[in-house]
């Protein structure tokens, strides 16, 4: 399930009960962009498990790690960007794990900053050839490693960083889209550390 959904109309009273979401208390004094992203992303998880199958999940809990408690046979992934929400759900029996994430693309300078916090150096050298600018690159390997740590994560139960994770080959832009469409879903990944011991 995915959708868009405008800020400046979100009203901390009326918009999570009007989508039947509750704010935890932890947000009741969050800013209204972190709570107006919290409703749309459970909004969005709630319409993703019933089409799963999973037509009695009122809400979702938060574990401790702050991410969503899906019901127990399901398993789930919610991203939110300015405007933007997507949900994904799966019964577990047939699927261990999902991770789904969206980024805007970062501009080449703040990637330069990042790169080495995210990015393994045979990733960074691989950029040239890769056909997009440092930003582009960046942004979308971020997405793809953060999906990927959304889905083992849980499995885990402990924190990895982005380096855990190596790129083994990538998929091009679509070349007649602009802005440019990248499917994430070819990214082949190698655990480069232990993180399943």
């Amino acid at each position: 399930y995915s959708a868009r959904f405008d800020l400046a109309a979100f009203d901390p009273k009326r918009t999570p009960h009007e989508l039947g979401v509750q704010l935890p208390p932890t947000l009741l004094r969050a800013v209204p962009v972190r709570q107006a992203e919290f409703i749309a992303g459970r909004f969005a998880a709630l319409a993703a498990l019933r089409a799963a199958g999973c037509l009695d999940a009122a809400e979702l809990g938060i574990r401790k790690d702050r991410s969503p408690a899906w019901p127990s046979g399901f398993v789930g992934s919610i991203t939110h960007v300015t405007g933007y929400v997507s949900a994904v759900a799966a019964s577990s029996p047939g699927t261990r794990a999902l991770g789904r994430d969206s980024e805007r693309i970062l501009a080449d300078d703040a990637a330069l900053e990042l790169q080495s916090q995210i990015l393994r150096p045979e990733e960074i050298r691989a950029q040239a050839n890769s056909g997009l600018r440092l930003g582009e690159y960046l942004s979308v390997i971020f997405s793809a490693k953060e999906s990927l740590y959304k889905a083992l994560a849980p499995l885990v139960g402990r924190y990895f960083d982005f380096r855990a994770a190596i790129l083994n080959s990538q998929s091009r832009p679509h070349p007649f889209r602009r802005p440019p469409v990248f499917r994430i879903s070819n990214f082949e990944f190698r655990i480069s550390r232990p993180v399943l011991l």
